[in-house]
């Protein structure tokens, strides 16, 4: 691939990346399809690993399909583009452990401004979730690398 295309392709990767971080922070901090307009009179957190993974996994019937599914697998897909978007921008985040730490961090942060905006639920489990999503978007990426050589 020459200079030409590769900057091509950054640009249109940059273009994609806003546009995903832009509506990713919409989603979780001011969506009022999530109940974002609602606001919580009180802090709320969970800190206890696994603890909401493994109560949307085991009562999956009672909370219901769809909940337990955008909990679980929702957390997981929304952090796929930005594990393959990131890399395909830089140059310098095409380790597995870079792209890894980015998305930790930035999943720490929206966590965190949750928490503190009170438009959401500080989860560990969303941590948990969100940094996998971003590794199975990196080896998306990685794969597709390999075969584009």
């Amino acid at each position: 691939m020459n200079e030409i295309q590769t900057n091509r392709r950054r640009r249109k990767g940059a273009a994609l990346l806003v546009l995903y971080l832009v509506l990713l922070v919409y989603s979780l901090l001011f969506a009022k399809f999530y109940g974002r307009d609602a606001g919580f009179s009180e802090h709320r957190y969970n800190l206890i690993p696994m603890r909401e993974i493994v109560r949307f996994y085991t009562y999956w019937q009672q909370v219901g399909f769809i909940s337990a599914f955008l909990n679980l697998a929702g957390n997981l897909v929304g952090f796929i583009p930005f594990g393959i978007l990131v890399p395909m921008v830089s140059r310098r985040m095409r380790s597995w452990r870079r792209i890894v730490k980015a998305g930790f961090l930035l999943t720490l942060i929206l966590e965190s401004l949750q928490l503190f905006l009170k438009a959401g639920i500080f989860d560990v489990d969303d941590l948990i979730l969100n940094t996998a999503g971003v590794l199975v978007g990196y080896q998306i990426y990685w794969l597709f690398s390999r075969f584009r050589r």
